[in-house]
């Protein structure tokens, strides 16, 4: 009892409440936009928690729309050049020059009404170019306002989170996809693990996908989970990520000039 008396008064001592020391875990649902049902779902599960739409979706803007009437952060899940494999419609590619890529991007997040950021959909092959992922935090951050981003981390290669870091717009990372595994007793082991994450270190972020088993798993064990608290994405970058400075690296740098752009690669 003394020990947990001198705890409490320590944390007092140095301004800690019980609120900052509560483990925090956000989620975030991918792959919004194809399926209204699935929308549907998805957006009845219990909050705080944020949506993923892909660009120019036959839903797309429906669905950002009942999510920010519903009060759900809103991200532009951007497609994005894979390693291996066909690209999505309308990915970011890496043989795109500076303009064309800011271009589509533009499009993208104009797709998307009322975003408040931009994860990636797939991207294993261009969030590993740091050149590229330079161009593409550069233009979030010049939107009105700023957009923030979480790293998807589809390879441990990607350079994303420093670009965003670089460009001063708040940024995270994924720690746990959920339903990487099919089937619900794959889900729930993954699930617990993301909250069992959040209790260990302090911050865990999931990624999820609209489908009947996972949300299935949700439903039962979000009402459920002790000892953590859920919050959006503006509150979990302020604890776990890296808040906005507004202040991007290249505008103090010692060279008065920007970076080159880059150019399409040549065809063969």
């Amino acid at each position: 009892m003394a020990l947990r008396r001198a705890g409490l008064l320590l944390s007092l001592a140095l301004g800690i409440g019980q609120a900052a020391a509560a483990p925090t875990a956000a989620l975030i649902i991918d792959d919004l936009g194809h399926n209204r049902e699935d929308a549907r779902r998805a957006l009845a599960l219990p909050p705080p928690f944020a949506v993923a739409i892909l660009p120019h979706a036959p839903h797309t803007d429906a669905i950002a729309r009942a999510a920010r009437r519903a009060g759900t952060d809103v991200l532009v899940h951007l497609p994005m050049e894979a390693e291996r494999g066909p690209a999505a419609p309308h990915a970011l590619l890496s043989d795109m020059d500076d303009a064309t890529l800011r271009s589509r991007l533009r499009r993208a997040v104009e797709s998307v009404p009322g975003a408040v950021g931009v994860n990636n959909h797939q991207g294993s092959g261009l969030t590993a170019r740091a050149s590229v992922m330079e161009v593409v935090m550069r233009e979030l951050a010049e939107r009105s306002p700023p957009l923030l981003f979480i790293d998807s981390r589809t390879t441990a290669a990607t350079e994303a989170e420093t670009a965003a870091r670089n460009a001063g717009i708040g940024v995270a990372r994924r720690h746990i996809f959920l339903d990487h595994r099919k089937g619900t007793d794959a889900i729930a082991r993954a699930t617990d693990a993301w909250f069992e994450r959040a209790r260990q270190t302090g911050c865990a972020l999931a990624i999820a996908h609209p489908r009947p088993d996972t949300m299935e798993v949700l439903e039962r064990k979000i009402p459920r989970a002790e000892g953590i608290e859920r919050v959006d994405l503006a509150t979990y970058i302020k604890r776990c990520g890296t808040p906005a400075t507004g202040d991007p690296k290249w505008r103090v740098s010692s060279s008065p000039s920007q970076p080159a752009a880059r150019k399409s690669k040549p065809s063969p």
